[in-house]
């Protein structure tokens, strides 16, 4: 039986919001994994991109790096690793820090593309595209961005040339996003592209973006070790611990640790409801004390957003942000909390008279004030100003109802509004 770890998207060196804790969180993160893979008797541990969170980085980073790497040494584990976007080398740079830990052999950092272009040759104790270990192969894909489609096209003849004599597992890293992973998020690649791969690989070992995810037994992204920012507040980053039989035909198992992180909470705080500043203030003392029976007793101080929204019955100017700050800072004691997100708006049409606002920008903006003040039509608000405008100018062109209606049909069924 062959086991090993796969962990990605450390980002080691990231000192978050200013904060050293942070840069101390993320070198926790990396720490705790290296012991689990110790405790487990893991054969080698893979790190699929990210390592650190920037190319150059400062002496601090480098020994975290190193500190965690001699121990995995010093019981005989292996460490497989690709670079990512964060921490491959920049354009004027020939060499980056996972070079240089490759070079004082603490780590194998594989990668196909050399001189001569794609070429998936062994690795040679200072090179090369693919490594063997106990009977797995594993394949490293840095990050390469928009070529990363193009590279992976040629794989499947590239892998087929090679010898695989012993082999009975094959892994492929990559360092790039799968496309509906992440509603919304540029640059995944389809499924479609990596079918391809499937009879020729039996665990992608994917990094880069920082959700886990699982796809069709096979296609494994374990998420960051810790939290990136206040989105990924509900992203349970870990490691996987894969067990790998002896024998071909027999399933390997997968199992996901989530890792242990500081919390970051995220407060919406509806403001409709408060005729005065000070009601507001009241109503939000009580919803933060509730909150914070909520929260426990977290073992470190939590990161804290607080989100106002909804339209404001008094002058937005007479809401003191700074005695919210206070308050929240009082009652939660958080590690850090940003200025208050202000999302709120005064009364309808709400606009400063010294601000002299061409006709069109007045249009949008009261049609924003509109369409945003019903729940219906806000999340797409964008869509129905632009169809609101447009029938506008349809009925000064003296139109036909049915071009109308067809316009508004057409809005209708892009925003996904029922009838």
């Amino acid at each position: 039986m062959t086991k090993f770890f796969h962990i990605s998207d450390v980002h080691l060196g990231n000192q978050q919001y200013g904060l050293r804790e942070r840069f101390n969180d993320f070198g926790e993160a990396y720490f705790a994994a290296v012991e689990c893979a110790i405790k487990e008797k893991v054969d080698f541990v893979l790190i699929s991109g990210d390592l650190f969170d920037k190319t150059r980085i400062d002496p601090l980073t480098l020994i975290q790096a190193v500190e965690g790497m001699k121990r995995l040494q010093e019981h005989g584990i292996q460490v497989v690793a690709i670079g990512g976007n964060h921490d491959h080398p920049r354009y004027q740079d020939s060499a980056s820090w996972l070079d240089f830990l490759s070079a004082q052999q603490y780590l194998h950092l594989l990668s196909p593309v050399n001189k001569l272009g794609i070429q998936l040759n062994p690795w040679n104790g200072t090179e090369g595209a693919y490594i063997d270990i106990e009977g797995v192969r594993i394949y490293g894909l840095p990050y390469l961005g928009a070529s990363t489609e193009a590279v992976i096209n040629e794989f499947p003849e590239l892998m087929a040339q090679q010898p695989s004599q012993d082999i009975h597992f094959t892994v492929l890293m990559g360092h790039f996003g799968l496309e509906g992973q992440i509603p919304g998020a540029p640059g995944g690649l389809p499924a479609g592209v990596l079918a391809q791969l499937k009879e020729k690989v039996d665990y992608l070992a994917l990094g880069h973006w920082h959700k886990p995810y699982e796809q069709d037994g096979w296609i494994f992204n374990p998420g960051a070790l810790e939290c990136g920012g206040i989105e990924e507040k509900d992203w349970k980053g870990g490691y996987y611990l894969i067990s790998v039989p002896e024998k071909a035909n027999e399933k390997f198992s997968v199992r996901h640790i989530p890792s242990k992180r500081r919390l970051f909470h995220k407060i919406v705080f509806q403001v409709d409801t408060y005729n005065t500043p000070q009601e507001l203030l009241n109503g939000l003392s009580m919803r933060l004390i509730a909150e914070k029976s909520m929260l426990g007793q977290p073992e470190k101080e939590p990161i804290v957003e607080l989100v106002l929204e909804g339209i404001l019955p008094f002058d937005r100017s007479a809401l003191n942000l700074d005695a919210v700050k206070q308050m929240i800072e009082q009652i939660l004691e958080p590690l850090l909390l940003a200025r208050p997100v202000n999302n709120t708006r005064s009364t309808r049409f709400n606009m400063d008279p010294s601000e002299h606002l061409p006709r069109v920008e007045m249009e949008r903006h009261i049609l924003r004030e509109l369409i945003m003040s019903d729940a219906r039509f806000s999340g797409k608000s964008g869509d129905w100003i632009a169809a609101a405008l447009e029938i506008k100018e349809l009925s000064n062109m003296k139109s036909t109802p049915e071009t109308i209606i067809h316009s508004l049909r057409k809005v209708v069924e892009k925003t996904g509004l029922e009838a």
